[in-house]
């Protein structure tokens, strides 16, 4: 799959073909007015991709829309272990409060929060509280892929 091409494997062929999928999607109805606000990886786990590809993502949604992208409007401080084999329950409760304003918006600002996937929604959940709770409005979230699973037996999860 293309995404886990691009996400752990640094491909950015394949990063770039999503960004062309998502333009060619065309406007998004959420996008119109709002900012967008990618969703921030930790430093380490930055490092370690050398890229943040809801950043991509943001990216392509903003020149689609003629949109403004906030890349650094959050960070996130807490370095979280990776989730990916982790059960839906289990990653609800491991996924503290990791984010932080890095740089303040306008009170009153419209934003389009964008990750690459969501599982549970937690993290755009976290996200979207520290927005709020800055005076920021989320209209929305974008996502590139929402896994709907009825279970958790999928990944090596375990019930």
């Amino acid at each position: 799959m293309a995404l886990m091409r691009f996400k752990y494997g640094g491909d950015r062929a394949a990063g770039r073909a999503l960004v062309r999928a998502v333009r060619e999607c065309g406007p998004l109805d959420a996008a119109s007015g709002a900012l967008i606000v990618p969703v921030p990886l930790h430093a380490r786990r930055l490092r370690e991709r050398g890229f943040n590809q809801a950043a991509w993502l943001a990216r392509a949604i903003a020149l689609t829309n003629g949109a403004r992208v906030e890349p650094d409007a959050l960070t996130c401080a807490a370095d979280v272990p990776s989730r990916a084999r982790l059960s839906r329950a289990a990653r609800r409760a491991a996924s503290p409060d990791r984010f932080r304003i890095h740089r303040p918006l306008a009170g009153g600002s419209v934003v389009l929060l964008v990750d690459d996937v969501c599982t549970t929604g937690t993290t755009l959940t976290s996200a979207r509280r520290v927005l709020e709770a800055a005076g920021v409005r989320v209209r929305a979230a974008a996502v590139l892929l929402s896994t709907e699973r009825d279970d958790d037996s999928d990944r090596g999860a375990t019930p």
